[in-house]
């Protein structure tokens, strides 16, 4: 199989994915084309070379993500569309969507962050008025800032990529009066694309600090750190 599957493919396909999950049923059917040689006696042999083709094919076809454990749905949610484009995660398979009932180690997606903080999409200092939280985002896969593990506490660089930072602008300035303003703050490190690893509620462990780091176009400017410990 090459390009694009057909539809009377994707149908074949899913037959052979729900053999492949335990699901109950006959034999794998197999997609167009003629059997492969190998024919052995035994069923139970002939099927474990018919779900072994068929995980071939699904990798061969770029289906091979369908193998996985497929993600949490909200509560009335019915069958939502699955979220697109990422790679797999560590699903939150029956626990409620709520943020308290997180633990270190969940590894979420893009669309798992909305939905339980109510936050934007995008940026690595999330917002959100709704469930007064602020979510901060350490990305490893780019290298836009320097944070980092130190003396037991995570420091994590303040918001803006060009020129020096202001602790007055935006979530500096709500990261930096966290003590007092009654938001709670939670950390993420991205080490996969697209897979939000949970650290934990977090809290400021000093006063924020500046150092120089590069911005956006490599020319030194002034950073804000923020020194955070983890408070569960």
């Amino acid at each position: 199989m090459s390009g694009t599957p057909t539809p009377e493919e994707i149908r074949q396909l899913e037959k052979l994915l729900a053999e492949i999950r335990g699901k109950k049923g006959g034999a794998a059917a197999r997609p167009g084309g003629p059997p492969p040689p190998f024919r052995a006696a035994d069923p139970d042999a002939r099927r474990q070379a018919d779900l072994a083709k068929a995980v071939q094919v699904l990798q061969e076809a770029g289906l091979g993500h369908l193998l996985e454990p497929q993600p949490y749905r909200k509560r009335g949610a019915g069958r939502a569309a699955p979220v697109a484009a990422e790679p797999p995660a560590t699903w939150l398979a029956g626990k409620p969507v709520c943020r308290h009932c997180l633990q270190p180690g969940d590894i979420l997606t893009n669309r798992q962050l909305q939905d339980i903080f109510h936050c934007s999409p995008q940026g690595g200092m999330r917002r959100s008025r709704k469930t007064n939280s602020l979510v901060l985002i350490s990305n490893h896969t780019q290298e836009n800032y320097h944070d980092r593990w130190q003396d037991g506490c995570f420091h994590y660089t303040g918001m803006g990529l060009e020129g020096d930072q202001s602790l007055d602008f935006a979530q500096n300035q709500t990261l930096a009066e966290s003590g007092k303003n009654g938001v709670e703050v939670y950390l993420f490190e991205v080490f996969h694309r697209g897979q939000y690893t949970f650290i934990g509620r977090v809290a400021l462990a000093g006063e924020p600090y500046q150092e120089i780091q590069p911005d956006l176009h490599g020319q030194e400017r002034k950073v804000w750190m923020f020194p955070l410990r983890i408070l569960d």
